[in-house]
């Protein structure tokens, strides 16, 4: 209740009592100042009330507004921290020791895989491997920031060979262990290499189709689209 009404209503019940009570004590004039007074305060606070109510500011209708606070707020602000770029890529194997019968049938043979920003080459490594079905581990190499597969002048990211103990190769390499895709600055429809098993050649042609900044949710990387089948990692010659 508004405190103009509350005062009101006091003022009407206390008339009421003393119209109904006239022989109420009233030494020293008590009980005529009080009459008194509820009738000039009576009067006041109905001229006080029709100067509110005709100068009273309504808000105007508009959407509610929820402070970023409480719940919703922490919510908010955690879904925020949580937004990771996504990189969606396609893989395209461009060479490779596959027979004229398999290329035929599979003129495009592409994997498109999704993988967080805060991930490795490494990571896009064993993604590419699981997603052509590979069963046997081999070196590899990244082409990044040239114009292509193969261009002599772009960075090589690759992991040091194990039976290498060469001081300039450790000096020299970029390791796909711990660079991260987000590290690489890339950008839509940016193309590079990846080179796997440098004995059978592998030759590999990567576009950036996409990069997002959403929340991620389900495990990265994955696959999201297969175009023809996965060649066989080595041909039966026989």
């Amino acid at each position: 209740m508004h405190p103009i009404d509350i005062a009101k209503r006091a003022v009407a019940v206390a008339q009421q009592f003393y119209s109904a009570n006239p022989q109420a004590p009233a030494s020293s004039g008590c009980r005529f100042n009080i009459v008194q007074h509820m009738k000039y305060w009576g009067s006041t606070i109905d001229s006080w009330g029709e100067t509110l109510k005709g100068n009273r500011r309504l808000p105007e209708a508009g959407p509610r507004f929820t402070p970023p606070s409480g719940e919703a707020g922490r919510y908010e602000h955690q879904e925020i921290r949580n937004m990771r770029n996504i990189y969606t890529f396609e893989v395209y194997i461009i060479s490779g020791p596959m027979l004229e019968e398999f290329v035929e049938e599979n003129q495009v043979v592409l994997r498109k895989i999704e993988i967080r920003g805060d991930q490795t080459l490494e990571d896009l490594h064993f993604a590419i491997f699981d997603a052509f079905d590979r069963k046997e581990k081999h070196l590899y190499e990244y082409q990044i920031g040239g114009k292509g597969p193969n261009d002599p002048k772009a960075v090589q990211y690759s992991t040091p060979d194990p039976f290498e103990n060469s001081k300039d190769l450790s000096k020299s390499s970029n390791y796909a262990t711990v660079t991260t895709i987000d590290s690489l600055n890339l950008k839509t429809d940016d193309v590079f290499g990846y080179w796997f098993d440098f004995a059978d050649d592998w030759w590999h042609q990567i576009n950036v189709a996409s990069i997002q900044s959403i929340t991620p949710t389900g495990e990265y990387p994955k696959v999201i689209e297969r175009i023809g089948e996965s060649p066989p990692q080595y041909q039966d010659i026989n």
